[in-house]
């Protein structure tokens, strides 16, 4: 199936008063020359949507992009050798999307390919199980245009349960996301595309948090991070997320601790930042075995986290999921002596 590519079609209201009482002719070209004059006007976006295996999800991603009140946009699906029938629920949007077909190769494959395919000033990206707000982009890019000193910019999601600060600060942004990022998750995320062209792309070698790198790689190289403190984005938790392989994410954090941590220049700054890094990252991980209901293995990598930094990160939820990671064997140990009476 080729797919070729359309500019989303949306008519403004506010040709229908640009004349008194206008002929219906009339005012269908007062708004073609409204919406020309606007996609002119505004910067084109290239909306990066990666998928594998999501033929049920990807349509409610899709049409949250197009309901977008950012009008001048193209749509760039790269699907990552999906065995479902994912081709075929995209079928009926055939004319709105640019949709590329490759090998297996990971997300970050699938996003290098649709970016290197990108004709966009601007890159948003949108995981195919995720979801945008109608004023995601059109916020975004205004912040962008004001704020040339930008390179890339956040939002919130509806799953906020807590409130960032610091990132303001733009002489400790590497360091604020070396010890705590902005969450991880690329559907926040607009970024202009002349960062790859300078700073280059996804890192293919890393499988979880390649995209905590590609932010540290630029706010290594200068470039400054800003957000927008509204709620753009509904966050979904899928089953098949990479975030939910700890072994995945170790492994991936082991290379940034050494890509970034360990080149910091005061061996107090290493140590101390070093300390913190490894602690978050056995926290996370003694989180999802918690969830998968492995305890033992979440009762040790979050010990060694309260054992790395006892003062933090997240003392509440490492205790709390500590302790339930402690009582849980011994409850299931009790219940299986009692039903063996």
């Amino acid at each position: 199936m080729s797919f070729t590519h359309t500019r989303i079609p949306c008519a403004s209201d506010q040709a229908n008063s640009a004349q008194i009482n206008p002929q219906p002719l009339d005012t269908l070209q007062a708004a073609e020359g409204l919406l020309r004059t606007e996609l002119n006007d505004s910067p084109l976006v290239s909306v990066v949507i990666p998928t594998y295996n999501r033929a049920k999800v990807v349509e409610r991603a899709l049409k949250t992009a197009f309901a977008q009140t950012y009008r001048n946009m193209e749509i760039i699906v790269v699907d990552d050798g999906s065995t479902d029938n994912t081709e075929a629920a995209l079928t009926p949007f055939k004319d709105r999307i640019r949709y590329y077909y490759q090998k297996n190769q990971g997300a970050s494959a699938a996003r290098n390919r649709a970016i290197q395919e990108a004709r966009g000033k601007y890159i948003a990206f949108l995981d195919s199980d995720d979801e945008w707000l109608p004023a995601k982009v059109e916020k975004q890019v205004a912040l962008l245009e004001s704020r040339p000193d930008l390179s890339f910019v956040a939002c919130l999601a509806t799953d906020e349960h807590r409130t960032y600060t610091g990132y303001d600060d733009y002489d400790k942004q590497f360091l604020k996301f070396l010890v705590q990022p902005f969450t991880q998750n690329m559907t926040r995320y607009v970024v202009r595309r002349e960062c790859f062209e300078k700073h280059g792309l996804f890192d293919t070698s890393i499988h979880g948090p390649e995209d905590w790198e590609l932010w540290l790689r630029l706010l290594q190289q200068g470039c400054l991070f800003g957000f927008v403190p509204d709620v753009l984005m509904i966050y979904t938790t899928s089953e098949d997320a990479i975030s939910s392989r700890p072994y995945a994410m170790l492994a991936g954090e082991r290379i940034i601790r050494e890509r970034y941590v360990d080149t910091l220049p005061s061996f107090w700054q290493r140590a101390k930042v070093g300390c913190w890094f490894r602690a978050r990252s056995y926290m996370n991980a003694a989180v999802c075995f918690h969830e998968e209901g492995k305890n033992l293995k979440s009762l040790g990598y979050m010990l060694s986290s309260v054992l790395i930094s006892p003062l933090g990160p997240r003392n509440k939820l490492r205790l709390r999921v500590l302790a339930s990671s402690i009582c849980s064997p011994v409850l299931n140990t009790f219940r299986r002596q009692r039903g063996a009476r």
